[in-house]
């Protein structure tokens, strides 16, 4: 464990580039795209720290502010070009009445990189980088849910983006997502929508009646104001947990369809590995400028036209 002044030290005395992410996933995230892109050497010259790690901040536990902080007090110093700092952009910089993302790309602020969209799951959610662990994880390879399952995954986001709104408006994004299972879900030729009734009644009981109503009243609002929204703009704006959550539940229903219930019962940990080694295989054979590639940047691993 580090406090501020005893990372600032560390840094300063390490003959190694670090890269400080939120948690396990970021890290596991980096590790990857290190591996994937710039050869197993990078891997080792590179040491990727959480923020977990990190103790002693007097105003705030987060783990993104804690690392804002961080590259607030070292951005100045000179051995910041040792580290790069990532976060989760969250809901910042996406214009909430015209539905337009503000960014469209990854902002840098002095040894600090935000996420594309609101976090890492994000860049998880289009389907060439979903196709090969979903057919891993489905049943004797079922290409025929994969298929319907391409044709509703935009139909998912807008749905994951109106109960991240939801969510967001009613500061209970966490206890939302506890809330959400394929139950609650369904598919039919309109796309993927939510069966509201259910919903509520799990969102009652794991939170409060009130809550309940004001939260799939803000869930209509969204999915109206979001029915015409740019595709794009659901996927890198909804909650990377909530939009990861329902893709999956949606192939489970996909499943479900084509004579397959109950057989996706694996951990979201194992899915979004899983989902981490497809996007950096895939980052590693075509252009994409759609990862951080910012941090590596940042830490001279490669040109500023990459």
């Amino acid at each position: 464990m580090w406090t501020p002044d005893d990372y600032h030290r560390y840094i300063m005395m390490s003959t190694k580039r670090h890269i400080l992410v939120e948690g396990r996933d970021d890290k596991r995230l980096f590790k990857v795209l290190l591996g994937e892109l710039l050869g197993e050497s990078a891997v080792g010259s590179v040491e990727i720290d959480t923020a977990q790690q990190l103790i002693g901040f007097y105003q705030t536990t987060e783990n993104r502010e804690k690392i804002e902080a961080v590259n607030d007090k070292i951005v100045d110093k000179p051995f910041s070009s040792k580290l790069a700092c990532f976060v989760d952009r969250e809901f910042r910089g996406f214009d909430l009445v015209e539905l337009r993302d503000s960014l469209s790309k990854h902002r840098v602020s002095g040894r600090l990189v935000w996420s594309r969209g609101h976090s890492i799951e994000n860049y998880l959610l289009d389907y060439d980088t979903l196709r090969d662990p979903l057919l891993t994880l489905s049943p004797d390879y079922d290409t025929e849910a994969t298929v319907l399952f391409s044709v509703l995954l935009n139909s998912a986001l807008k749905v994951a983006c109106a109960i991240s709104m939801a969510a967001k408006d009613c500061d209970k994004l966490k206890a939302v997502r506890s809330c959400l299972g394929k139950e609650s879900l369904e598919i039919g030729d309109l796309g993927v929508s939510v069966r509201l009734s259910h919903w509520r009644t799990q969102l009652a009981l794991h939170l409060s009646e009130n809550h309940a109503t004001r939260i799939t009243e803000r869930f209509l609002f969204w999915e109206e104001k979001l029915s015409s929204a740019d595709a794009e703009v659901t996927r890198w704006m909804c909650d990377g947990h909530t939009g990861f959550l329902v893709v999956w539940e949606v192939f489970a229903l996909c499943l479900a369809k084509t004579g397959k219930p109950n057989s996706l019962q694996t951990s979201e940990q194992l899915r979004k590995y899983l989902c981490i080694h497809s996007w950096a295989r895939r980052l590693a054979t075509k252009d994409d400028d759609q990862y951080p590639s910012e941090v590596f940047t940042l830490l001279g691993l490669i040109s500023v036209t990459g």
